[in-house]
């Protein structure tokens, strides 16, 4: 080859072929009588790495390697084709392409796959052993486009040019011209991925509060492919650009731009659309586990399972009254366990502890498929003018435009001999899960206490499940001007989900005007339904059967954005001949516009309708059990659902206009209207820029809403069954006095004495009795409670406070004993699960605390002795009304010490209690009232003792250590939510935590025997499920920070982040660094010290020792990219890096966790419908 400053002329007879060669010179020519080939070759490398027949690692790698020509000025003849695949091109001066037949600018494919497999056989436990077995894949298909660059290019053939995930670029202007068509298309980007994870455990393993000797199994395997467009982009940054087809011009997912320029498109016909990127994703989980399982029961077993089954429960329905059945289930069964272990070794017997031992086998399995569709829609924009014409063929001349954005900062004319079609196109997401499970067991039982069994058992159950939904949203189409646009069509004009707009807008249509929105629409329908059975033969049998089932029906649909036609000030000038017809759209123009007279809309008829939104949910849930044991009846029913329903219409309008309807005849004929009461039906009001719509968001989530019912009906059949349980016992224990009381009567010498205790026997039997009025009315009110009945409950049911339970029980003739176990032990606990304070904790719903500062105490002594001083001194009531005047002063700086709690204020928690009266301040009541005023300065000692408002009622520190961790936990989770939104979380988060520590702290005050267990639990599981978290604190002499059961959830992705696997741990020195003080400063966007991203990706590469990769992404779209950082999504980046240990994804400014590189690939993916690109190559801002 010539050197740079020479010139090369290359002229063949036949053809010309570049076989990723290089050519460089001054001054380029190349000649062909038939074809020039720009083609590739490839290089291909693979790795292979086997440790053994289990584990093993392959990656293999193909890129395409293109041509490369340089040059001032380059000409390019060919007498048939130019043939073009992942070349470059690059003139200084002018570059034109010259075929007599096609000018085919198009790509080659590079490919990657790798592969990982293996498997690991361990010491599961003391007498088990564990497999593991992982095989993960993935492959890439990416188009290596060509570019054809230069200060001026001309692209001409004779018939066709193809431009395929490619770029034709030029700084003075672009011109291309075809004799037949101009395709301008993106190439189709593919990926596959498949992760495979199988757990076998073999041996003794734990099984509840039992063990079980045999297998387990448990697997997952996820399946993801998809398909990205790789858009081609015509374009000068300086100029014009000019396209010429003699037959057809198509663009499909493709960009032509001019961002200081014109643009011109002409053809015969002209179509503008945008390209599918479809993608399909599959999980199935299975568990399978038989064996030997050998358990216990007693009642302390079951309260704990009952209250674990309660806060999970709890914790997916959003129902408030639920929730409280919840805390109240727990309560009850907490204080049933008390009662039972303190009978334990009694004459009564009680405790009731079992042994069982059954051999069968159990398994479930649930199927998930995803197929998603998104639109990667064409831009058509000019900084200048634009013009796209489709004339010449009659009524095959049309201009359709799909789901894209034509953008021109000055003029836009689109004229048509036919039809212009402006439409939306349609992204759209379905979801399709089944599940199922069964089990079996067989074996011998023995229980003692004062139920005593002994026999064999055997139980069945299984349940099955399914969900479809589908979700579809439009991808509007935007014709926009920043001067006019001016629409002419030989026959129709359709504006179906699409909006023009303008400064000024003027259509000429040839016969009718379609305006219409179109509605995003989502529907959900699930089934679910279980039955199953147990029994035991022999001593103390018995037998029960359960079953349940659930549905949701969902169904919405509304208008997103209005369609019409949008003008400024410079109003519309509209003219149809035929028709025009509106539904659900406008013709609308500013205020200015209308004041002005610069509206008119001519036609020869005219149509409108509204459109009908929806959104609305069904979803219900029935539990039912029934059986006996040892001769007892026992069972019990659960109720969950859940509806609403919202309607909005969206109306047809036309601001402000003369409106002429030529053709009055044909209008009667058509609408049965008048042409005044045509025009009076549409809404005036519409304007440019206000919204009209009058949409409706989707306020339903499909399988929110299932959980949500069946933790409902759940809960109901709990309580039912406690509340029921205490119902029975207490009603066992008057009949028992009623049978003593018969002893005394038959002992009684006296027979007046004798028929009192007759009398008082025979009330006891007739309330208390198995058909007795009491015990009937009690249960009544347990089923209003749990929605089955209404009645004395009514009032009650809507808050389940203590006051209103009680009350609604005292209302229906309850004995008040009875009353008072129902509502005492439970009534903190709904306090704790709806009332979003520590003082569920505390004994029944008095005021469990007093905080009075010196100034509230200095004016309640001066009050009291004011009124002590006065004639007569202070009456009981006055004394009383003081005490509750400042017990009102006392809630208030209550609440105000929580509310800087809750926004994580220490300072302001701080200057609060440090105002507080001291214990000889509050000692101020007169004489007489010795035991309100213990009261009074007892509650408020608790307050100075504890540091807490809560006092002794405060599970979790002082009020200033408590508002430091809400404070660690706002920063970790409230990024980009509103003041409020983080408020309800912080108060989501606490009500957690509270509910499971404040029932076991109960339990632990009930009985010394539980009093052990509950220690245990709430060190074992209180933390656990908190959701302000225990902060992770990391220095050189600490063991690494723990990162291996920390839940993360992020936008895109329709599960939470797959947890850090421990068998393939993170890189140890990069999970130190993402711990360190110096990271979290470079990370920490309000920190002076903040960096870039490429900063800290480098760090934790060097942390690492070099071990890993930094791996950046790219947009499909320049300065497209959007991340998620902080908690919230960040728009209009031009790219991002991050550190990789091949595994995990360390990106601080998401989270210190790292995250499997699948799950944070989706994500990217997920978040950029537009497309991105990976690659283990960064390249920064170059």
């Amino acid at each position: 080859m010539p050197e740079r400053n020479g010139s090369l002329t290359a002229v063949a007879g036949r053809d010309i072929n570049l076989k990723a060669s290089g050519a460089s010179a001054d001054n380029i020519t190349l000649v062909a009588q038939r074809d020039v080939n720009f083609s590739t070759v490839h290089e291909t490398s693979q790795e292979k790495l086997a440790w053994d027949n289990d584990n093993r690692a392959e990656v293999n790698r193909d890129n395409a390697i293109g041509s490369t020509v340089q040059g001032k000025d380059i000409s390019v003849t060919a007498g048939r084709d130019i043939n073009a695949q992942a070349a470059y091109v690059n003139a200084e001066g002018s570059l034109a392409a010259n075929a007599a037949n096609n000018v085919n600018i198009g790509t080659d494919v590079s490919t990657a796959s790798a592969r990982d497999q293996h498997k690991k056989t361990d010491a599961g436990g003391v007498l088990s052993s564990r497999t593991v077995t992982t095989d993960d894949s993935s492959s890439e298909r990416t188009n290596q486009g060509t570019t054809l660059s230069g200060n001026t290019v001309v692209v001409r053939a004779g018939k066709d040019i193809n431009v395929i995930g490619s770029n034709v670029v030029a700084t003075q202007g672009v011109g291309m011209a075809a004799g037949n068509d101009v395709n301008i298309v993106a190439a189709v980007d593919s990926s596959t991925k498949n992760n495979f994870r199988k757990e076998t455990t073999s041996g003794v393993m734990g099984a509840g509060f039992g063990v079980t000797i045999g297998t387990r199994e448990q697997s997952h395997d996820g399946k993801s492919q998809g398909q990205t467009a790789s858009a081609s982009t015509i374009g000068s940054t300086d100029g014009n650009v000019s396209i010429v087809a003699g037959n057809r011009y198509t663009q499909v997912g493709s960009d032509v731009m001019a961002p200081k320029g014109d643009i011109d498109i002409a053809a015969k016909s002209v179509e503008i659309r945008a390209a599918e990127q479809a993608s399909k994703t599959t999980t199935e989980d299975k568990y399978k586990q038989s064996g030997l399982t050998v358990a216990v029961t007693s009642p302390v077993i079951s309260a704990m399972q009952t209250v674990d089954q309660m806060v999970e429960s709890s914790g997916k329905t959003k129902n408030g009254r639920v929730k409280a059945l919840a805390a109240a289930t727990a309560g009850m069964a907490v204080f049933s366990a008390a009662g039972e272990m303190q009978k334990a070794g009694s004459a009564e017997g009680g405790s009731n502890i079992g042994i069982s031992a059954t051999i069968g086998s159990s398994q479930n399995g649930s199927r998930s498929e995803q197929n998603t569709v998104t639109q990667r829609g064409s831009t058509v924009a000019s900084g200048g003018n634009m013009s796209i014409r489709a004339t010449g063929d009659g009524a095959n001349s049309n201009i359709t435009i799909a789901g894209s954005d034509i953008n021109a900062k000055g003029n836009l004319a689109l004229k048509a001999d036919n039809d212009i079609n402006l439409i939306a196109a349609q992204n759209s997401d379905e979801q399709h899960s089944t599940r199922s499970s069964s089990s079996w067991g067989v074996g011998i039982t023995a229980q003692i206490g004062s139920e005593s069994k002994l026999g064999i058992t055997a139980n069945a159950a299984g349940s099955r499940g399914k969900s479809d939904g589908k979700d579809v949203s439009n991808v509007m189409t935007q014709v926009r001007a920043g001067g006019q646009v001016k629409i002419d069509s030989g026959r129709d004009t359709n504006l179906i989900g699409a909006t023009v707009s303008g400064e000024q807008v003027q259509a000429n249509v040839g016969r009718d005007l379609n305006i219409a929105s179109v509605q995003d629409t989502s529907t959900f329908k699930s089934r679910d339904q279980s039955i199953g059975g147990s029994a035991t033969i022999g001593y103390g049998s018995g037998a029960s059967i359960s079953a349940s089932r659930s549905r949701v029906d969902a169904d919405y649909a509304s208008v997103g954005q209005q369609a019409g036609i949008m003008a400024g000030n410079g109003g519309f000038q509209i003219n149809v001949k035929g028709n025009t017809d509106l539904k659900g759209a406008q013709i609308a123009s500013t205020d200015q516009a209308v004041e002005q007279g610069r509206n008119s809309l001519t036609t020869g008829t005219l149509t409108s309708s509204e459109i009908q939104n929806r959104s609305q949910y069904s979803a219900e849930s029935q539990s039912a059990s029934a059986g006996t044991s040892g001769g007892k009846p026992g069972g019990g029913i659960g109720i969950g659902n859940a509806s609403g329903s919202e309607t909005s219409v969206t109306r047809s309008g036309v601001s402000g206009a003369v409106v002429t309807i030529t053709d009055a005849q044909a209008q009667q004929a058509r609408t049965g209207q008048s042409v005044d009461q045509a025009v009076a039906s549409l809404d005036a009001s519409v304007r440019t820029g206000k919204d009209s719509s009058n949409s409706l968001a989707k306020n339903w989530d499909g399988n929110q809403l299932r959980e949500d019912v069946e933790a409902q009906a759940k809960i109901t059949q709990a309580f039912g069954q406690q509340a029921s349980t205490l119902i029975g016992n207490y009603a066992e224990e008057q009949q028992k006095k009623a049978a003593d009381l018969r002893k005394e009567a038959n002992a009684a010498t006296d027979p007046a004495v004798a028929k009192e205790l007759n009398d008082q026997a025979s009330a006891l039997e007739s309330n208390w009795g198995p058909d007795g009025k009491m015990r009937v009315l009690a249960h009544s009110v347990v089923g209003g409670l749990t929605g089955g009945l209404a009645g004395a409950a009514g009032a009650a049911a809507g808050t389940l406070t203590a006051p209103n339970v009680a009350s609604a029980l005292d209302k229906a003739g309850v004995d008040s004993d009875l009353a008072k176990a129902l509502t005492g032990l439970s009534s903190t606990l709904v306090g704790a699960a709806v009332g979003g304070s520590a003082g569920g904790a505390a004994a029944f719903n008095e005021v469990a605390n007093n905080f009075l500062r010196h100034a509230d105490a200095a004016a309640l002594k001066k009050e009291i002795e004011a009124c002590s001083t006065k004639k007569g001194g202070c009456s009981d009531g006055e004394v009383v009304s003081i005490f509750k005047k400042y017990k009102e002063i006392s809630d208030q700086n209550i609440a105000a010490v929580q509310s800087c709690i809750i926004a994580g204020d220490a300072q302001c928690v701080q200057k609060n209690l440090s105002d507080v009266a001291s214990v000889d301040e509050v000692k101020v009541l007169p004489f007489g009232y010795a035991k309100l005023e213990d009261t009074l300065i007892g509650r408020q000692s608790n307050v100075i003792s504890y540091g807490s408002v809560m006092g002794n009622a405060s599970l979790f520190g002082t009020d200033v250590e408590q508002a430091r961790e809400v404070a660690i936990f706002r920063k970790d989770n409230c990024g980009g939510l509103t003041v409020a939104a983080c408020d309800g979380l912080v108060r989501d988060a606490i009500n957690y935590r509270l509910l499971r520590m404040a029932t076991w702290t109960a339990a632990a005050a009930a009985t010394p025997v539980l009093a052990g267990e509950a220690r245990k639990l709430i060190a074992s599981k209180g933390k656990q499920p908190t959701v302000i978290p225990d902060r992770d604190r990391y220095t050189a002499d600490q063991d690494l920070p723990n990162v291996y059961d920390k839940q993360l959830d992020l936008p895109g992705l329709d599960r939470p982040v797959r947890l850090v696997n421990t068998d393939f741990a993170p890189n140890k020195g990069a999970l130190a660094a993402m711990y360190s003080d110096q990271i979290r400063k470079m990370s920490d966007t309000s920190n002076a010290n903040c960096v870039d991203c490429s900063e800290i990706a480098q760090k934790l590469f060097d942390a690492a020792k070099g071990e890993g990769k930094i791996i950046e992404v790219r947009p499909s779209r320049s300065g497209d990219l959007n991340l998620y950082e902080h908690g919230a999504i960040v728009n209009s980046q031009y790219y991002h890096q991050v550190y990789s240990d091949g595994r995990y994804i360390f990106d601080p400014a998401i989270s210190q966790i790292p995250i499997p590189k699948g799950d944070w690939e989706k994500h990217i993916r997920a978040i950029n419908p537009g497309g991105v690109k990976f690659s283990d190559k960064p390249q920064g801002l170059r």
